[in-house]
């Protein structure tokens, strides 16, 4: 009898899916679109492709390569609503999923005690802010946002190996942000409307806003200086120094004043980072890097940026003294709800209400009242209150503590090299934590990578075989 049930449910499955595949397409293929008949075709295609565990990685390295072309990711048309990035990010779980189920288990490469515990209590801590927010709707979407995050730090975490970790993830964040930051510079060169920024006229490449921009290519520096420095060959040295100039160019061309800033700090962070771990021989490279950029600085800067910069020390700045409005907010908008905030994502609405926010509103009216905070840890601040906030840090200082502990293992397992990248990681994770004191990035996806990247380092320093992680090397 079970036999016999056992071959009608298979015979059920047998024909039930090619009907539904059939019945599928035709239906699509009465709609004014009657191209999306192929959609359940290739489906089943990219299911026996994608399925394999091997190829799952590539849907992940898919959404951290289209990270820098935010302006770009959308499919256009009638479709304009669904994003590039999501429809990976889906797949990628649904087939995670598939195997999650089959096996009946849990991936041990999620299995983080401490770091998953910090992210359910941040999550239930924003449950309750949002219960409590003065602007609901915004809260519950942060909400969503949050998990799907959180959600995407797992995923990095269960199909990132040893190889990608050393090799594919960093090559991908390099090689995406190097080209965004090319198109940068040709739009600012050649005043290319396409990858200039339509409300300031700033180049921004494929970014949507010229300060994301110069985010994403100050993250991706330490790790072009971890190739730079293991590169065996000259001409790969050569090709990674012109990669830094047009990096730093595109910085300048995005004519973002905090990201000059930004970037003059995280040049000597990177100096501070691989003081102890760069042979003798490298410090030559690390001359002509600083010469270079310092070329790059002087002859290729223009004048009104140089100009630009100036105006920080200039307290009389309008945009200088906006932003002085944001901390004189939040002290009235923290001592209103202290512990558990007003809600998450609120801090633009709640600023434009308040008395300093109608007053810069009412000088400059050519945009909203509305405004960020230009500061992460004021919006979690604001939305989650002190808790949240904590909670929030505790998070971030456990990712760069897993980074030290990996490198300190990977020396101890005598693997210098795996060492080195531990650093480079460590290093464009604070050059984002810095660069979010200016930036309300608490989502940005490269903070999502970079804490997928630091729970992988971990779980490499102390499970992978020796053999192995010197191979993923390379």
């Amino acid at each position: 009898m079970n036999t016999l049930a056992h071959k009608l449910m298979a015979s059920a499955v047998r024909y039930a899916i090619p009907a539904v595949l059939v019945l599928a397409s035709l239906i699509l293929l009465t709609t004014s679109v009657p191209v999306l008949a192929l959609l359940p075709g290739l489906g089943v295609l990219a299911l026996i492709w994608f399925g394999h565990r091997t190829m799952l990685p590539y849907l992940f390295y898919g959404i951290v390569l289209l990270i820098p072309f935010g302006a770009y990711r959308g499919l256009g048309g009638q479709f304009s609503f669904l994003r590039l990035h999501w429809i990976f990010a889906i797949a990628l779980a649904a087939f995670v999923s598939i195997q999650i189920i089959f096996r009946k288990r849990i991936p041990a490469e999620v299995r983080s005690g401490k770091f998953w515990v910090a992210v359910l209590l941040f999550y239930i801590i924003n449950i309750f802010a949002t219960l409590g927010s003065k602007i609901p709707e915004n809260s519950a979407q942060f909400l969503l946002l949050l998990a799907a995050g959180f959600l995407l730090v797992a995923l990095g975490m269960i199909v990132v190996d040893q190889k990608g970790f050393a090799q594919t993830l960093p090559r991908v964040i390099v090689g995406s942000v190097f080209v965004s930051s090319l198109l940068t510079v040709l739009g600012a060169v050649f005043q290319l409307k396409l990858f200039l920024s339509p409300l300031s006229g700033q180049a921004v490449g494929g970014s949507p806003e010229p300060n994301n921009m110069s985010l994403m290519i100050i993250f991706s520096l330490p790790l072009v200086v971890y190739f730079l420095l293991t590169a065996r060959r000259a001409w790969v040295r050569l090709a990674l120094l012109l990669v830094i100039a047009i990096n730093v160019a595109a910085v300048i061309a995005t004519f973002s004043r905090g990201g000059a800033l930004i970037l003059g700090i995280s040049t000597l962070l990177i100096l501070w980072e691989f003081r102890r771990l760069i042979a003798p021989r490298n410090f030559g490279l690390l001359l002509g890097l600083g010469g270079l950029t310092l070329a790059i600085l002087l002859i290729l800067t223009p004048e009104a940026y140089v100009e630009r910069v100036r105006s920080l020390r200039d307290f009389d700045d309008f945009s200088l003294r906006r932003r002085t409005s944001y901390l004189v907010a939040t002290r009235e908008l923290v001592a209103d709800r202290p512990l558990l905030g007003n809600g998450p994502d609120t801090f633009a609405s709640l600023y434009a209400k308040t008395e300093i926010g109608q007053s810069f509103w009412r000088q400059h009216k050519s945009r909203g009242a509305a405004r960020d905070a230009h500061n992460a840890y004021i919006e979690v601040l604001v939305g989650s209150g002190v808790v949240g906030l904590a909670c929030f840090l505790f998070i971030l200082a456990y990712a760069a503590h897993s980074f030290t502990r990996a490198r300190k293992q990977f020396l101890i397992a005598g693997k210098p090299r795996l060492a080195l990248l531990s650093v480079a990681y460590r290093t464009s994770f604070l050059t984002l934590l810095i660069y979010l004191f200016i930036y309300s990035g608490v989502l940005h996806k490269y903070l999502l990578v970079a804490l997928a990247a630091s729970q992988i380092a971990l779980r490499l320093a102390h499970r992978s075989p020796k053999q192995e992680l010197d191979d993923a090397c390379g």
